[in-house]
């Protein structure tokens, strides 16, 4: 691949990453003053979109940007756990296992086929969101770096 197609892939995964990232946020903020008590429909609704919105930011940020930033240093494609190690020697976030906790809810979530279930994970889509906000928009910075050198 050459640097410059390296590039054009970095820069759609970034521009999805603004996008989702900027509605996972929304999303969060709902949520924050959502009843995780006692829901009512638009707090399980509110909940779900939450859910998918940080489900698709995690895709988007390991799946499509970290992924080009390995392509653009010519790195073989590798497992997820090899992303996220080069992702972290990049410096692109603080903490591994916050990623590595990411990675595991977002498989969960996707395999959660009742709306219970998901206001079940709640409080840890809560809990983690501030740090995937944080690697997404490190990363964007780090790419757009890139992309302008």
């Amino acid at each position: 691949m050459s640097a410059l197609s390296a590039k054009e892939l970095i820069a759609k995964g970034v521009a999805q990453l603004e996008r989702s990232a900027e509605r996972l946020g929304k999303s969060y903020e709902i949520c924050l003053k959502a009843n995780r008590e006692s829901p009512a429909d638009e707090d399980y609704d509110a909940f779900e979109a939450l859910a998918g919105r940080f489900s698709r930011t995690s895709d988007i940020l390991l799946q499509k940007v970290f992924r080009a930033l390995d392509a653009y240093d010519l790195y073989e494609s590798g497992t997820p756990l090899d992303v996220i190690n080069r992702a972290d020697k990049r410096e692109l976030f603080d903490d591994v296992g916050s990623i590595k906790r990411i990675r595991a809810l977002r498989n969960t979530i996707a395999h959660e086929y009742e709306l219970e279930d998901i206001v079940r994970l709640m409080n840890e889509i809560l809990l983690l969101t501030p740090d995937l906000l944080e690697a997404c928009k490190r990363s964007i910075a780090y790419a757009r770096e890139l992309i302008e050198s």
